[in-house]
């Protein structure tokens, strides 16, 4: 349990606060670790490994079709965001010094 949970915990407990805020609590962290997920699904292109468990204890099923393991670095790729068309682009641009 975190240090803030065992607090609001421990307030609860003694009557100093009503167990409504400590359900509006556990709401609020909910979405701050769903916008969090959403975050890392929908924006970034390589996740580490915590990031990955992150994503996996959210949505199994998408971190299985979506984040590809980088044994020799041990990163996730996400294919939800990369393409391979736009890397060799990038490349390409690269090689005549854009």
């Amino acid at each position: 349990m975190s240090k803030i949970k065992e607090f609001y915990h421990e307030e609860i407990c003694k009557g100093l606060i009503s167990e409504d805020f400590d359900y509006q609590f556990q709401q609020y962290q909910d979405e701050q670790e769903y916008r969090k997920y959403q975050e890392l699904m929908n924006g970034k292109e390589i996740l580490t490994r915590e990031e990955y468990e992150f994503c996996k204890s959210w949505d199994p099923e998408a971190a299985k079709n979506f984040l590809f393991h980088n044994f020799w670095n041990d990163t996730y790729l996400n294919l939800n965001l990369y393409s391979e068309v736009e890397h060799h682009e990038r490349q390409f641009q690269m090689e005549l010094g854009f």
